[in-house]
């Protein structure tokens, strides 16, 4: 029986928690293609610069964390 109310983290993980101030935040585009293929997309990301690195945050990932409260809700999208 699975449990979807809880989040369980995979092991050999971090969890990192930060303030992001608007001067520390820069967004970022690349474009990308899938290798074998000549279908081209665009990845959208953030770039939040804390305690002297770096980390991107893809722009999906920060839409589907503010519309999706719950695991479950967010595992169905």
């Amino acid at each position: 029986m699975a449990i979807l109310e809880k989040v369980f983290t995979p092991s050999g993980t971090e969890e990192v928690e930060m303030t992001i101030y608007p001067n520390a935040l820069s967004y970022f585009e690349k474009e990308w293609s899938i290798y074998g293929t000549n279908d081209k997309d665009q990845s959208h990301s953030f770039i939040i610069s804390s305690n002297k690195k770096s980390y991107i945050l893809p722009f999906i990932e920060v839409v589907r964390s503010i519309l999706a409260k719950s695991f479950f809700t967010l595992s169905t999208i």
